[in-house]
C-alpha cells in the first residue's frame, strides 16, 4: 500500500517527464492556449501575404488594363482626327477653302496637336488670305515641331503678304533651309528668300 502510494503521489512528476526531452527543456504542446495563439498569428500573417499579394497582381491588371484602354482611346482619337483632316484636303483639291477651314478646325477640336491639320489649315487660311490666322496656326504648329520646315514655309509666306516685315519672313524661310528640307521645299524656299532680299 505504501509503494502504491508512492507512485500515485508521483504520477504527476512521470507525466511532466513525459513532456521533456532529452534537455530538461519542455515541449510546445499544439493543444496548450499559447501554442493556440501561435499558430493563429502565423495563420494571420501568412493570409495577410496571400491577400497583400493578390492585391498587388490585381492592382497590376487594372493598370495594365487602363494602360491599354487609354492607347486604344487615343488610336481612335487621332484617326477620328485624321479622317477630317482627309475630308479638308479633299476640300482643298477642289478650291473649297470654306469647306476645308471646317473640316480642319473639327480635326483639331478633337485633336489639337494633329500638326498637318494645323498646316494645312495655316495654307487654308493664307487662300482665304487671312494671314493673321494662318500665321497663327502655322505658329501652334511649329511649338509642336520647331523644325516643321512646311510651318515655317507658310507663316513666312503670310508674313510677306501681312507687310509684318520682310525680315521676319526671311527669317523664316532661312530657318527652313537650315533644317535641310526635301528638294522640292528646298526650290521653294530659296525662291522666297530671293524674293525678300530683292525688296
Amino acid at each position: 500500500d505504501n509503494l502504491k502510494a508512492h507512485f500515485s503521489k508521483g504520477s504527476g512528476t512521470l507525466n511532466k517527464r513525459k513532456t521533456s526531452n532529452t534537455s530538461g527543456s519542455s515541449t510546445v504542446n499544439p493543444d496548450s492556449t499559447e501554442a493556440s495563439q501561435a499558430w493563429h498569428k502565423i495563420s494571420i500573417v501568412e493570409t495577410s501575404e496571400d491577400i497583400s499579394s493578390t492585391t498587388t497582381s490585381m492592382r497590376r491588371i487594372d493598370i495594365v488594363e487602363e494602360s491599354e484602354s487609354e492607347d486604344e482611346d487615343e488610336k481612335q482619337i487621332e484617326g477620328d482626327s485624321d479622317k477630317l483632316k482627309e475630308e479638308g484636303n479633299a476640300a482643298m483639291k477642289h478650291q473649297q477653302y470654306e469647306m476645308a477651314l471646317k473640316f480642319y478646325s473639327l480635326a483639331l477640336e478633337i485633336n489639337p496637336n494633329n500638326i498637318a491639320a494645323l498646316n494645312n489649315r495655316s495654307m487654308a487660311y493664307i487662300k482665304m488670305k487671312q494671314w493673321r490666322e494662318s500665321i497663327a496656326d502655322a505658329t501652334s504648329c511649329l511649338k509642336i515641331d520647331p523644325h516643321n520646315t512646311k510651318a515655317l514655309y507658310r507663316r513666312g509666306n503670310a508674313k510677306m503678304m501681312a507687310d509684318r516685315g520682310i525680315e521676319e519672313a526671311l527669317d523664316d524661310f532661312q530657318i527652313a533651309l537650315s533644317f535641310d528640307p526635301p528638294k522640292d521645299q528646298w526650290a521653294v524656299l530659296l525662291k522666297k528668300v530671293d524674293e525678300c532680299q530683292k525688296i
